[in-house]
């Protein structure tokens, strides 16, 4: 096997792409604990899609790449008149921050991970990134 002699910008290239390898994904778990149907929207700067309603007593999970774009969660809660509550927001922050999200009437309150940034498979990706950087000589 040959191996070309790399320049600096060379170098950098080759890392940033060995960096773009090393994706981590949270997942938080929505449980909707009111008596009512919850509407949940997803999105960023006052524009959003609705994604699900979620019923009573019922779990959704939201999967999050920690290295995405700031995105807001929106709900709604739906009363069988179909009148829609003020919405209250959960943030991708919020989601990197809590495991286990538990909706009530007008809030929420979450369970917190036992780490922002996902404990211990954040040390398996970096030993990860670690040992691509050495394959490739850094």
């Amino acid at each position: 096997m040959v191996f070309m002699e790399m320049t600096s910008s060379q170098h950098l290239f080759s890392l940033f792409w060995c960096r773009r390898l090393v994706v981590m994904f949270l997942k938080t778990r929505i449980k909707n604990a009111s008596g009512f149907t919850l509407e949940i929207s997803e999105g960023s700067g006052g524009v959003y899609r609705k994604l699900l309603q979620l019923e009573p007593t019922k779990t959704w999970t939201i999967t999050c790449n920690v290295n995405s774009t700031y995105r807001e969660y929106r709900i709604l809660r739906q009363s069988s008149d179909n009148n829609k509550s003020t919405p209250f927001t959960i943030s991708s922050d919020d989601v990197i921050d809590y495991s286990e999200i538990e909706v009530s009437d007008d809030s929420w309150t979450g369970k917190k991970r036992e780490s922002p940034t996902g404990g211990s498979n954040n040390e398996e990706n970096i030993g990860l990134f670690r040992r691509i950087l050495k394959k490739f000589g850094f």
